[in-house]
């Protein structure tokens, strides 16, 4: 079964997408989601109601072969009047729905709307100098297909649009400083010159230039493994611009570096926390060899 997530404003999309299934000869199930029914759970339900398991959904993600989700909320801007401790909440009722559909491998995609292994790596510019190990760790293509191989990697999801190749870095691994020049939306603000600091594997420090405290209050109200790094990703997508959000990561020249939960990729960080941050023009290197001079791929 394929289920498809969609909001009031991606019915259209969702009906094409279910209409493809049937021509396959795939059982298509459509759940909807509204943005009063989204902000008003946010804003008015008490949080013992909040906390429940979906258990409806955690039973059909039995019969459920691919999971796609169209975007969210038709307007995001509401996130900035949000505690991000009422996210987190929501977050924990549906955590066993995800730790299922990552047990269980099923193949996800999300549309953004709105192999030999190396040992270590290094990005670096302007303020950045971060080193971190992969080791054995699958490097992943994210062509926007999630195939049988893709699987055996550790690999369940992608995106559309895609465009990148990524890894999930050793946890514990990460040393040194990260600059994003990128801003990166969250919560409806711009996090603008974030810079992380790691220690001993772990996210030791943070500032920003610019809406610090919207990306402490989200960090502060998340749990688990949200200090460590969780992924590594150079962009290959010669026609995405740089926007400030999550699309950024498949621009071409950029690297893309994320913390908390990585899962999805094939890594060991179990978080209510995901954030990452884009870099343009770095310079990279693996095992001592450059393979990218400020954004320019040298291979």
């Amino acid at each position: 079964m394929v289920l498809i997530e969609t909001w009031q404003h991606t019915i259209d999309l969702a009906s094409e997408i279910a209409l493809e299934c049937y021509r396959t000869g795939a059982k298509p199930l459509i759940t909807l989601n509204t943005d009063r029914l989204w902000w008003g759970t946010l804003a008015e339900i008490p949080e013992q109601y909040m906390r429940k398991i979906p258990r409806h959904i955690l039973s059909a993600v039995d019969n459920v072969t691919v999971w796609i989700a169209l975007g969210g909320p038709e307007d995001p801007t509401k996130f900035r009047d949000v505690p991000a401790s009422r996210l987190e909440i929501i977050f924990e009722g549906d955590k066993p729905v995800l730790d299922k559909t990552f047990e269980k491998k099923v193949r996800t995609a999300e549309l953004l709307l709105g192999h030999v292994t190396t040992q270590r790596a290094k990005a670096s510019k302007g303020g950045t100098d971060v080193r971190f190990e992969i080791t054995k760790r699958p490097v992943h293509v994210q062509d926007g297909i999630v195939d049988q191989a893709d699987i055996e990697h550790g690999l369940v999801s992608t995106q559309l649009p895609s465009g990148k190749v990524e890894v999930a870095p050793l946890e514990e691994s990460a040393r040194g400083t990260v600059v994003f020049d990128v801003p990166r939306a969250l919560k409806g603000r711009l996090i603008q010159e974030l810079r992380l600091d790691f220690e001993k594997g772990h996210l030791k420090e943070f500032k920003a230039k610019k809406s610090e405290e919207v990306f402490r209050e989200v960090f502060e109200a998340t749990q688990g493994d949200k200090d460590r790094i969780a992924q590594f990703t150079l962009g290959l997508n010669p026609k995405m611009d740089l926007i400030g959000y999550t699309t950024d990561e498949l621009s071409l020249g950029t690297v893309t570096i994320g913390v908390g939960a990585n899962k999805g990729i094939g890594g060991k960080n179990d978080s209510s926390f995901s954030f990452s941050g884009t870099i343009s023009k770095p310079t990279v290197e693996i095992d001592g060899q450059t393979i990218m001079i400020d954004g320019r791929i040298t291979l």
